[in-house]
């Protein structure tokens, strides 16, 4: 039951459906870099971040992985497998991660009985929308350098981590994954990263990012 109640998104749920979910679930611990799933499979499976980080990648046409999100602790992935179809997307981890899967069937039933539950997973639908049209939205009217700031501003909210005055985006993110994300080569995001360090406004230390004035990277985005 701690592993549930820890997620500020389960308070809401019945004691009972935390123990039904729990009983008719899987916890499985995986090491950095495992596939948990890939693109365009049958997977009948539902799984909630213990703890660790997981991204979503899609394939495109030419082979090349595109970084969708990345999600953390108390985000669910594979929602779409509600519906009975194939994957959606690829998921990786990014750094060790635990996960509790639960078959789709089972998860329906205690969405069925618990009204808070149906809410928390379609509240967790709506998330991926959001993301999914504001990255829809940037890639419309956004350049590279809107981009890449528009990225680093909604990491260090997302993940951020105070020090200081200062904010570390506290993920396991490098400059490879940042220019996956945003569709630009990895020397245009680190001479954009250059450009943004000279003018104090972030600190690059080893493969971290520290934002240091999150008000003026918001200025390249407007």
């Amino acid at each position: 039951m701690i592993q549930l109640d820890n997620f500020k998104s389960w308070r809401n749920i019945s004691k009972e459906t935390k123990e039904k979910f729990l009983k008719n679930s899987t916890y499985m611990e995986y090491t950095k870099g495992t596939v948990i799933y890939l693109e365009s499979e049958q997977n009948p499976l539902i799984y909630l971040i213990s703890s660790g980080y997981i991204v979503l990648s899609k394939t495109s046409i030419e082979g090349k992985e595109k970084y969708l999100y990345y999600l953390s602790t108390g985000d669910f992935i594979n929602q779409c497998a509600i519906d009975g179809k194939l994957t959606a997307t690829t998921a990786k981890v990014v750094s060790d991660a635990s996960l509790i899967s639960i078959d789709k069937d089972i998860l329906l039933k205690l969405m069925k009985e618990d009204f808070e539950l149906n809410l928390l997973i379609l509240t967790s639908l709506t998330h991926i929308i959001r993301r999914s049209q504001r990255q829809i939205l940037n890639l419309g009217i956004y350049n590279t350098s809107q981009r890449i700031a528009s990225r680093l501003w909604k990491l260090s909210r997302d993940y951020g981590k105070k020090i200081d005055d200062y904010t570390l985006i506290d993920a396991p993110i490098n400059q490879t994954d940042l220019s996956n994300m945003v569709g630009a080569s990895r020397e245009t995001v680190n001479r954009f990263l250059k450009e943004l360090e000279n003018k104090g406004i972030v600190i690059l230390k080893g493969h971290s990012i520290i934002i240091i004035d999150r008000d003026r990277l918001l200025d390249y985005i407007n």
